[in-house]
């Protein structure tokens, strides 16, 4: 029998390392790089070359089903680039790349926009 959500609550608080929890299981997630640390500063999730195909797979199937989940950001810690996934009216999803620093990512949906310059401001110059 796996965790409960209060369980792995609990536990994550008083862990010195990142995890996740997945259908009663915790997955530990790597530390990453200096460059992936300043990233997600700034940004709560990012790609890392240990997570790249959770994130786009299961976590991404996961998170398809909350209702009220309109954009699912993958942001790049090795490259400028921002992978936006937008819910369509027809529940499909569709993606948009944003890379460079000159790119503006809207959100209409937060009444935000990101711009790329400032997110990645310092973090490119930090080790890969």
């Amino acid at each position: 029998m796996g965790l409960t959500e209060q369980e792995y609550l609990a536990f994550d608080r008083a862990a010195e390392y990142r995890s996740e929890y997945v259908r009663g299981e915790m997955f530990a997630m790597s530390g990453g790089s200096p460059r992936h640390a300043r990233l997600g500063a700034k940004v709560s999730f990012q790609l890392s070359p240990s997570t790249t195909a959770y994130d786009r797979g299961l976590k991404f199937q996961l998170y398809r089903q909350i209702p009220s989940l309109s954009d699912y950001l993958l942001v790049h810690a090795d490259d400028i680039l921002i992978e936006h996934y937008s819910r369509q009216p027809n529940e499909g999803w569709l993606l948009r790349e944003y890379r460079g620093a000159a790119a503006r990512l809207p959100l209409p949906n937060l009444g935000c926009e990101l711009d790329l310059g400032v997110l990645y401001a310092g973090v490119m110059q930090e080790p890969g």
